[in-house]
């Protein structure tokens, strides 16, 4: 189990942020808390550990099970909803070469 993550991607400049990303599988569903302690140029510290309504709250993550039942064979509704809309643009396009529309005659060029 991993208990600690030191992220040294260089430099952030001021009123930036940097996208720290990472795949986790949790052990169970549930509310899932990060203490980050954040280290700043002229080496003051911030410790985000704090509870959410404080000036440096813990990020937090919510870990639900997946629509297939447990453990990890089960389908997102995230990857649902992008198949759907894979099959939605797939259809759009086949119309378009089919028939541009229902644009027939009249303002287009003839292709032959």
């Amino acid at each position: 189990m991993v208990q600690q993550v030191t992220w040294s991607g260089g430099r952030t400049p001021t009123g930036q942020d940097s996208l720290f990303e990472f795949l986790a599988q949790p052990a169970s569903p549930g509310t899932y808390t990060f203490r980050v302690q954040q280290t700043y140029s002229d080496g003051s510290i911030v410790n985000w550990t704090g509870p959410e309504s404080s000036e440096a709250p813990a990020p937090t993550i919510e870990a639900a099970s997946s629509l297939g039942g447990s453990g990890g064979g089960g389908t997102s509704v995230l990857t649902i909803i992008a198949l759907i809309v894979g099959v939605l643009g797939l259809a759009a396009g086949a119309f378009a070469l089919a028939g541009g529309g229902g644009r027939r005659g009249g303002g287009g060029r003839p292709l032959a």
